[in-house]
């Protein structure tokens, strides 16, 4: 097709070449050597500007490769345009052909290498994508695991705020059971101290009267004794001597009979 295009091309540059008229006709040799420097210039600066076009779209493989964006459209001159600016020959038209040939082939490298790295970008999609739903999966159950372990610090948060308000009410009457047992204690020490007190002047008492009893005791026995005596010596005063030894028994009986209650007692 390219090939048909060039044909088309070059056939219709000599048409649009001037006719040569009679007067033009019988030219020098010098001019005929000027148009053929011309023509050999032209050939040059359409081949340079090929190869600059050329390392252009090399150019802009490379940045497409380092970049990885989409290749930029190269900007493709219109064969027809390049034939149509140099004169007649074969030549330009094979070098613009070349060139050609050699931009579609950059272009088909191009676009095989956006192939691949269209494949690579898929494959590292795909392998990234489960990663990622890997990833998004432990999150959730980390999440979900937190979410749970916050749950049960809330629930043994309220527990120990009611341990605790449990145990201010404790203490609370603990401590208002143990106010009263002090004065509870208080008070009975202050019984105990008041029945000491009545046990040591009972005790007190209790040996005043064995004392007390305990002298009339022996003193009736000292006058029962003393009567006995007399009566052995004075035998006339025997009926005055039995009554004065019946008050004495009466009192040494009312003595021992307080010494006994007394000890009972105590």
């Amino acid at each position: 097709m390219l090939e048909d295009l060039f044909v088309a091309s070059e056939g219709s540059v000599p048409n649009k070449l001037p006719e040569p008229n009679s007067s033009t006709m019988p030219s020098s040799e010098p001019e005929v050597g000027s148009s053929d420097c011309n023509k050999s210039s032209k050939v040059q600066n359409g081949v340079k500007t090929a190869n600059i076009q050329v390392e252009n779209i090399e150019n802009a493989q490379l940045f497409n490769e380092n970049v990885a964006n989409p290749l930029p459209r190269a900007k493709i001159p219109d064969p027809v345009v390049e034939v149509r600016q140099h004169p007649i020959g074969r030549i330009p038209g094979d070098t613009v052909l070349r060139i050609l040939m050699q931009k579609v082939k950059s272009l088909e490298q191009n676009l095989s290498v956006l192939e691949d790295y269209i494949k690579e970008l898929n494959q590292r999609q795909q392998d990234v994508f489960p990663e990622l739903d890997r990833e998004i999966t432990r999150i959730s159950l980390l999440l979900e695991k937190s979410k749970l372990e916050l749950e049960e610090l809330v629930k043994w948060r309220e527990t120990m705020e009611k341990g605790l308000s449990d145990l201010e009410s404790w203490k609370t009457v603990v401590s208002f059971r143990v106010n009263e047992l002090i004065k509870e204690n208080s008070m009975l020490r202050i019984d105990v101290e008041k029945v000491s007190s009545d046990q040591a002047n009972l005790e007190s008492k209790e040996l005043a009267v064995l004392s007390v009893s305990l002298f009339f005791a022996c003193f009736a026995i000292f006058k029962l004794v003393s009567a006995r005596l007399s009566t052995l010596l004075r035998a006339s005063q025997c009926s005055k001597v039995r009554r004065t030894n019946r008050g004495w028994v009466l009192i040494l009986l009312s003595s021992s009979m307080t010494i006994f209650v007394t000890l009972l007692s105590g």
